[in-house]
């Protein structure tokens, strides 16, 4: 198969070794690439070929599946929607005092 990008690919060779970077060299190598992996690829071709370790884009719709999102979301997510959630679902309201 033939390489689709050569610049990105070379780009993306160069890149740090962070989630993304092999399946985006996959498929810029012409291979065949799952759909978890092309998140992961462009994840880690927006972030600049893993420059960044983190992706503060919670606009974007890929980030609820993003390698690089923000761990901390969950948190805020919890705090936001009034209630606290535990093993078996809600479990009382979150206090705002």
């Amino acid at each position: 198969m033939p390489i689709l990008d050569e610049d990105m690919l070379k780009s993306a060779k160069a890149g740090k070794l962070r989630a993304g970077r092999n399946p985006l060299i996959k498929y810029l190598s012409g291979g065949k690439i799952f759909r978890t992996d092309a998140v992961k690829a462009k994840c880690y071709d927006c972030n600049g070929m893993g420059e960044s370790k983190e992706c503060d884009i919670i606009s974007c719709s890929l980030y609820p599946y993003s390698p690089y999102r923000i761990k901390k979301d969950r948190l805020l997510k919890r705090a936001l929607g009034g209630v606290r959630r535990g093993k078996k679902g809600i479990v009382g309201e979150v206090s705002n005092a």
